[in-house]
C-alpha cells in the first residue's frame, strides 16, 4: 500500500472514482482526486451519495497492488475516517460493508472499486464525509454531519489532511492490528444482515471477511446489510 500524497483539485466532477478509472495511465499510485462539488457520487450497488455543493468531503485516491484480497483498503480507509472523527470528540462506528455512523447516523461512506489490468490491480477508493451538510432533506433521520455534531463550520481541508496523516501511519502498522482495531469499531451481535430468507446478527468476522451467520461462516459481500438501525446503545 502507498503512501497518500498528490492532490489533484476539481471545481467540479461527476465522481471522483469515475475520474480515476477513466485516468488510470496519467496517475500514480497515492494520488488524491478532491471535487469541490460531485455531482454523481455513488455507493455500493450504484447507490446515490447526497452531497449539497461545496459543503462535504469527497474525494478518491487511487493505488496498485497485486493481492487480489483488497479488504485492508476498506480496514485502514474506515479506521482512519474513525480516528480522525475522534480527534474532535465524535465517536463513530463501523457499519459494515463500508459506512461510518454516529450513534444511528450515517457520517461517511467508503466505496472501493478494482479493474484488473497489465497484470496488476488497480484499485480506486472513494471517500464522502459530511462536513458542513446541515439540510440533509429526505436523509435528516438517517445521516448526519460533523456541523450538525459540533455546532460549527468545519474546513474540509483540514479533514483531508488529518485523513491523509492518519492512513500514512496505519499502512505501517501491520494488518493482524489493524483488523483488530478495525473489530473493536464494529457493533457484531447487533448488525444484522439478509440472506437466504433470513435476517439474523452477525456475530463475528474474520480477517479474510468471513461473517459468521446463522452459525455458518459466509463472505461479508454475499450478505445483504441494507436494513433499518435502531435503538443502539
Amino acid at each position: 500500500m502507498n503512501p497518500l500524497k498528490n492532490i489533484d483539485y476539481f471545481e467540479v466532477l461527476p465522481s471522483t472514482n469515475d475520474y480515476i478509472k477513466q485516468n488510470l495511465d496519467s496517475l500514480e499510485p497515492g494520488g488524491i482526486v478532491h471535487a469541490f462539488d460531485q455531482t454523481h457520487g455513488r455507493g455500493r450497488r450504484n447507490n446515490i451519495w447526497q452531497s449539497k455543493s461545496g459543503e462535504n468531503l469527497t474525494f478518491s485516491f487511487y493505488d496498485q497492488t497485486d493481492n487480489h484480497d483488497t479488504s485492508h483498503y476498506l480496514v485502514t480507509t474506515a479506521l482512519s475516517v474513525v480516528n480522525v472523527l475522534k480527534q474532535k470528540n465524535v465517536n463513530a462506528w463501523i457499519k459494515l460493508p463500508n459506512d461510518i455512523m454516529v450513534d444511528n447516523k450515517k457520517i461517511a461512506g467508503i466505496l472501493i472499486e478494482t479493474i484488473h489490468k497489465d497484470s496488476l490491480i488497480h484499485v480506486v477508493v472513494g471517500v464522502g464525509l459530511n462536513i458542513n451538510q446541515v439540510f440533509l432533506g429526505p436523509l435528516k433521520n438517517k445521516a448526519t454531519s460533523l456541523k450538525i455534531l459540533l455546532n460549527t463550520d468545519c474546513v474540509k481541508e483540514e479533514y483531508l489532511k488529518g485523513l491523509m496523516d492518519a492512513y500514512n501511519t496505519l499502512i505501517l502498522k501491520d494488518y493482524g492490528e489493524l483488523f483488530k482495531a478495525f473489530k473493536n469499531h464494529l457493533k457484531l451481535g447487533t448488525i444484522k444482515a439478509h440472506y437466504d430468507g433470513k435476517t439474523l446478527a452477525v456475530t463475528d468476522i474474520d480477517e479474510s471477511f468471513m461473517c459468521e451467520f446463522n452459525q455458518k461462516y459466509l463472505p461479508c459481500t454475499l450478505l445483504d446489510f441494507n436494513i433499518i438501525y435502531k435503538n443502539y446503545k
